[in-house]
């Protein structure tokens, strides 16, 4: 580290002999030096964005393990975000993509205050959702000006998304250097929790204090870092927002790759090209044959779904069967749900008939989804209750899985606090008595938009980004905000709610849970 601090003191010595003022933004990082922008109106809070973490993962390094960027000596502007991963436009992600994609997608932001360089703040690394097909780190929602402003060092990255960042196939696996291929994403978040833990100093970082947190697909990321043994020591603490650990459909490597290969035939390559050949026509296919070919999306039967998958080294095994052996990284988690997350997938299930419906059902409770069915009223039936199946969807797909992590982690000793959000805005309410997925994200981040931005609502936002950066500083969650929040156990079932009127409370949703928790946990027959 003392050869950057010098390199760095030495091109301000050489911009003064050139009666030039040093830029307050110039920093040193590993590779060489960065110089961001200094937010309008506010002189302390600086912002760096699209730093290289990582090289650009193409031609050669396309589904390669993220290599190492090349070093750079001039400062390197870093005022413009990065590309996004080239990905679709999906109307079930709310958002459409920047225009600027490109495969060069390996970039990060930084949002800090400036201040004394000896006083080391805490670390947040942000990591978006998206069903791991879509979204970047520079989508307006996550301006981390807010945690600077609230003495958070705020960083957000990119990673590689469906085909580009989710896809095995044998001769990959043999140019690898750990024999696996497909999980070329997640790795992308190591490197830039590595990154983190190397650089972030220079920022006014303390490597030694880094949340990880994320959003629906980063949530499930979260819980994949948590037993990723590469990620240890890269985080001390973690936060999965509206996401838990996979269970349904997760390949293994053989299973992986054997999908590789079926969609090389669909990339129009002849199934008995193999190894260097296959390779190199697959490096061929453009971002955009890719995209064409696959189609990404979050609904199966749409297109095709991509994330992780185990592969027996990088991923020994899935999230929730290695954190019920306990072996996870040992840190404070906080694990929550919004009351209508099941808004995601409502629709990839809306125009299903009734028996397609209990058929989904009975893939994850198996015989126990008619007795499951009638908490439900309506459901099944020829015009369903949307409202009853937004309910079972969020009670299914996130309500128990919370639970469900909470008590992994608190079994073995691990500390973990369960919330749910239930705050619906004014503007809404006329449409959806429950919060959907996502809504939660401009409160964490104090970017509420204008039409929301409204006393209480900045009060309940002002609540969350708090509470948020109190558990980043202590690792738990009580303060000054929050004085009663108990860590979850199994006996306590104790949860906070974040509403118009926040309140700890116990049981959430405790019906619906523990019956889907004893249906999930009955042998098939």
């Amino acid at each position: 580290m003392q050869r950057f601090t010098l390199a760095l003191l030495l091109l301000c010595l050489q911009l003064a002999a050139q009666n030039v003022s040093p830029d307050p933004t110039c920093v040193q990082t590993h590779c060489g030096p960065v110089t961001g922008a200094i937010l309008p109106g506010t002189p302390s809070l600086h912002v760096w964005k699209g730093i290289p973490f990582a090289a650009p993962p193409v031609g050669e390094l396309r589904w390669m393990p993220p290599a190492a960027p090349t070093p750079w000596s001039a400062p390197r502007p870093c005022t413009n975000f990065g590309p996004e991963c080239p990905q679709p436009a999906l109307a079930t992600a709310g958002t459409r993509p920047s225009a600027t994609q490109s495969e060069d997608c390996l970039y990060l932001n930084v949002w800090a205050q400036a201040g004394d360089p000896s006083v080391k703040r805490p670390v947040m690394v942000w990591i978006h959702g998206g069903g791991m097909v879509v979204g970047s780190g520079s989508r307006s929602f996550y301006d981390g000006a807010a945690f600077a402003r609230a003495g958070v060092v705020l960083v957000t990255i990119n990673y590689r998304l469906g085909p580009l960042g989710f896809f095995a196939h044998p001769a990959l696996s043999a140019a690898a250097p750990d024999g696996t291929s497909g999980n070329q994403g997640l790795k992308d978040q190591v490197a830039a929790l590595r990154w983190v833990h190397e650089n972030i100093g220079a920022f006014g970082g303390d490597p030694g204090n880094v949340t990880i947190f994320g959003e629906s697909a980063g949530a499930a990321s979260v819980c994949w870092l948590l037993v990723v043994p590469e990620a240890k020591g890269l985080f001390q603490r973690a936060i999965a927002e509206s996401g838990g650990a996979a269970r349904a459909g997760l390949l293994r490597q053989a299973g992986a790759e054997s999908a590789g290969l079926k969609a090389q035939t669909r990339l129009g390559i002849a199934a008995d090209v193999r190894g260097p050949d296959a390779l190199s026509q697959l490096r061929a296919k453009s971002a955009t044959d890719l995209l064409t070919t696959f189609k990404p999306t979050i609904f199966r039967d749409q297109g095709t779904t991509f994330g992780p998958h185990v592969d027996g080294k990088f991923t020994p095994d899935a999230p929730d069967v290695l954190m019920a052996r306990g072996a996870f990284h040992h840190v404070p988690v906080l694990i929550g749900t919004n009351s209508g997350d099941g808004s995601v997938f409502m629709p990839g299930v809306q125009p299903r008939k009734p028996d397609e419906l209990l058929g989904i059902l009975q893939g994850y409770v198996g015989s126990g989804a008619e007795t499951l069915l009638k908490l439900y009223p309506g459901v099944l039936d020829a015009e369903p209750d949307n409202t009853q199946l937004q309910q079972l969807l969020t009670d299914l797909f996130f309500a128990t899985p919370a639970r469900e992590l909470a008590r992994a982690i608190t079994a073995d000793n691990g500390q973990a606090w369960l919330y749910q959000f239930t705050h619906v805005p004014a503007p809404l309410a006329r449409r959806t008595k429950a919060a959907r997925h996502g809504l939660e994200i401009p409160y964490v981040f104090g970017n509420l938009p204008d039409v929301v931005a409204r006393p209480a609502e900045q009060k309940l936002s002002e609540l969350m980004l708090g509470t948020w950066v109190q558990f980043a500083r202590t690792g738990s969650p009580e303060g000054a905000a929050i004085q009663s929040w108990p860590a979850h156990t199994r006996e306590n079932d104790a949860y906070f709610e974040f509403a118009t009127k926040p309140r700890s409370s116990t049981g959430l949703r405790k019906i619906a849970c523990d019956l889907i928790d004893e249906l999930r946990r009955k042998p098939a027959r």
